[in-house]
């Protein structure tokens, strides 16, 4: 189902770019979701910067799977798990989390598995319509209000850009050269904070009426 539909007109050529985002669904979507994650694990292996992750984990059942195309071609990918103060995947790199998120008892969001295919990479616009479609999605259908990511030293300005500060870290973490930074921000003002930046890019929005998340996700 789609989430968010971008469109853009470039002014030379007179063109029309289109970008959209959808929840990872069926066999279709699951298989452009396990290219795009082998491809990342086969660039992260050849990396000192990361260790490879499994395609598929136990995560992912219960996740909320966001895949981004470029006319038929996917071209990135995230996934939000829900995190509890004493429960989540952030837990064994972040043994005390920081109080902004302890303190909050219906938990908050973990956007995490950030992939862009190596065309797409120059340019935050498919990171930001993920994060767009992510925040506004959550924000409008599940009691959380806030979402935890953790990132690579390297992208931290990303992050920035969309609304997200640093929490704590750089933290060590097994097999990645630089540790590991904890980034929060509000899911609300992370999707406003995206959707003005993809305006000021030329890009068009269009926020479809999200899907009922799992019972997982809408649990006070």
């Amino acid at each position: 189902m789609e989430l968010t539909r971008l469109r853009r007109t470039t002014r030379e050529r007179g063109t029309t770019h289109a970008l959209t985002v959808h929840v990872v669904a069926d066999a279709a979507d699951r298989r452009d979701l396990r290219e795009l994650r082998e491809f990342r694990e086969l660039y992260a292996a050849g990396s000192p910067a990361a260790v490879p992750a499994p395609v598929w984990d136990g995560y992912d059942e219960e996740a909320l799977l966001l895949l981004c195309r470029d006319g038929d071609r996917p071209v990135g990918a995230l996934r939000l798990t829900r995190h509890w103060a004493e429960r989540g995947e952030l837990l064994p790199y972040f043994h005390e989390l920081p109080e902004v998120l302890r303190a909050d008892p219906v938990g908050f969001a973990n956007i995490g598995r950030v992939l862009l295919a190596p065309t797409h990479r120059a340019s935050a616009d498919v990171a930001a319509a993920l994060f767009h479609a992510g925040g506004t999605w959550c924000a409008r259908t599940t009691p959380l209000r806030r979402y935890a990511s953790a990132v690579l030293p390297s992208v931290v300005r990303f992050h920035r850009l969309f609304g997200a500060r640093v929490s704590h870290g750089p933290v060590p973490a097994p097999g990645i050269r630089d540790g590991l930074v904890l980034m929060t921000g509000g899911l609300r003002a992370t999707a406003e904070a995206t959707a003005g930046w993809l305006t000021t890019r030329r890009w068009a929005l269009v926020d479809t009426a999200p899907p009922t998340p799992p019972d997982l996700w809408q649990r006070p």
